[in-house]
């Protein structure tokens, strides 16, 4: 049965959401079965009309499973589970927090990723994630402003995109895998992995005041599902336990310690 990668790829910025650049906390998670397998948060500063950022030029900040480059770590997908995809970019601008404001800025993606989870748990169907995603992050923009002590939520501050997208297993087999379309997915990916990528547009119309914040935010997300051949524990390890190398042996990652565990378990590959 082969493994199965998830990355979040490119954030293509048609029209920004404020008139000052914007600052988005953009948020990646991978669920299978309602359970969360991997997720990344980080927040993307001068976003402006036109800018194309591929998402690996940020590392995400807060983030469990994944790497470096966002890709949430290859996992065993058996045909009738259920693998949902949930990312999101929030605006917070109008809140200045400047680049040197990082405590705040991870307060801000752990308390987003946390609706994230709620939004997923609570939901049925992945129609009444979204739904309940957009009014959980938008719900939530004031108590974090007053949680870091914040005066109040700026007009243009607010939810650019949003989106769930759910696979079964065996959808995800029968998609029509590739090798990397664009140079910098070369270095995005997992070794001797195949792709399937996928961009959808978002529009933030909803929610968007155009007397104070101009024209509506406009947004392409690109994500990928990688196909990834074989696993190496040794390729593995050295990137979700850099800090714990290899050649100090497998048992210093019991929990706890001098406990029974599995590869599988360890790696993540199935829950």
């Amino acid at each position: 049965m082969p493994f199965y990668a998830f990355r979040l790829d490119n954030i293509d910025v048609k029209y920004q959401r404020g008139k000052i650049p914007d600052q988005d906390v953009v948020t990646f998670n991978v669920f299978s079965n309602k359970i969360d397998r991997g997720y990344g948060a980080a927040v993307y500063n001068d976003l402006v009309s036109g800018a194309n950022i591929p998402a690996a030029a940020v590392a995400p900040k807060t983030s469990a499973n994944m790497t470096t480059q966002w890709i949430v770590s290859p996992m065993e997908i058996a045909p009738a589970d259920v693998v949902t995809i949930v990312y999101s970019g929030t605006n917070v601008s109008d809140w200045q927090l400047g680049t040197a404001a990082e405590q705040r800025q991870d307060q801000i993606e752990i308390q987003l990723l946390d609706k994230v989870t709620v939004a997923v748990l609570n939901a049925t169907g992945v129609g009444a994630v979204v739904s309940v995603l957009g009014g959980l992050i938008t719900s939530a923009l004031d108590p974090i402003g007053r949680l870091l002590g914040f005066q109040s939520q700026g007009p243009c501050n607010g939810l650019v995109f949003s989106d769930a997208v759910s696979f079964t297993g065996a959808e995800i087999a029968a998609l029509r895998f590739g090798p990397p379309d664009s140079q910098q997915h070369l270095y995005n990916s997992w070794p001797d992995s195949l792709e399937a990528s996928f961009t959808r547009s978002y529009t933030d119309e909803a929610t968007h005041n155009t007397n104070i914040c101009g024209h509506i935010a406009e947004t392409d997300v690109t994500f990928s599902v990688l196909q990834v051949a074989a696993v190496s524990v040794k390729y593995y390890m050295s990137l979700f336990h850099r800090y714990q190398p290899l050649s100090n042996g497998l048992r210093q990652f019991a929990t706890p310690p001098g406990a029974a565990f599995s590869l599988r378990r360890l790696m993540h590959l199935r829950v």
